[in-house]
């Protein structure tokens, strides 16, 4: 993971459920990354859907929250949500260098 507005220093390492790992199997492997879109590219399209569906007050990020919340709501403990979620202790994991 890679802090969209940050260029050096902000790699973070995060496990991948089997599940994601079994998705992103399926996908076309054109470029290196898993999803080869432009930070610019997501946030257009995003705030063109909530705008599409008129939504309010909602922000990309917001999903990011919801998503943890949704792996607590399935059971899972704090270690394995951290993992996931690229954060220990409220901050996000660093690769060492």
């Amino acid at each position: 993971m890679k802090h969209p507005g940050k260029k050096i220093g902000n790699d973070a390492w995060a496990d991948l459920p089997e599940q994601a790992i079994q998705i992103v199997d399926t996908m076309p492997k054109s470029k290196r990354q898993i999803f080869p879109y432009s930070t610019d590219a997501i946030s257009a399209n995003f705030t063109r859907a909530c705008k599409l569906l008129d939504i309010d007050d909602l922000h990309f990020h917001d999903l990011r929250h919801e998503g943890i919340s949704r792996l607590f709501e399935m059971g899972w403990n704090i270690p394995h949500v951290a993992a996931v979620s690229g954060t220990v202790h409220g901050q996000p994991q660093r690769h060492p260098s």
